[in-house]
């Protein structure tokens, strides 16, 4: 779920590995015309980034 996937975020082991899967699933939203999800996806990214 969306909130297990933010609880094992904040371990720093685990951040890079759900930041490349929030990036794929950022992509393959693109890809198929989602932009909006996309988009929320890239902004989920940046949040966990710090960015």
């Amino acid at each position: 779920t969306k909130v297990a996937e933010n609880q094992v975020a904040f371990e720093p082991n685990n951040l890079r590995a759900v930041v490349a899967d929030l990036e794929k699933q950022m992509r393959e939203a693109a890809s198929n015309l989602e932009f909006e999800e996309a988009a929320r996806l890239r902004d989920e990214i940046r949040r966990l980034e710090g960015t």
